[in-house]
């Protein structure tokens, strides 16, 4: 993680990694880190990661806002009329509604799934 989230992580005294996807699963199993933030329960399952880490929670502390956006040239904002703006700013509203339910349902059923996988204990 990275920017504001890890920020966040950095004051509550988390020494913060990036690490490669691929190199997650290495790097818990060896020890080289404690715990990840990947993607959620979707693709953290795919990873394996519900496996090698000895608790697991969903949603992250940033989520589901994590950078949505889209931009537009300024001159050519200001050169569309009203309705124009409203009519862009009404279908960016819905495509981020339709994905963000997409993925926060694909989400919620992967992670009841995970919740009857045992995670290994720590000894």
């Amino acid at each position: 993680m990275t920017g504001p989230g890890a920020e966040v992580l950095r004051r509550l005294g988390a020494a913060v990694l990036v690490v490669a996807g691929g190199e997650i699963m290495l790097a818990l199993k060896s020890g080289a880190i404690d715990g990840t933030e990947w993607v959620g329960p979707w693709l953290d399952m795919d990873l394996g990661l519900h496996q090698a880490a000895g608790y697991y929670y969903y949603p992250a502390f940033h989520e589901p806002g994590t950078g949505i956006a889209v931009g537009i040239n300024k001159g050519v904002w200001e050169s569309l009329d009203t309705s124009d703006r409203r009519g862009l700013r009404g279908c960016g509203r819905m495509r981020i509604c339709a994905l963000s339910g997409r993925v926060q349902c694909k989400q919620c059923a992967v992670a009841a799934q995970a919740a009857v996988t045992k995670a290994p204990s720590k000894s």
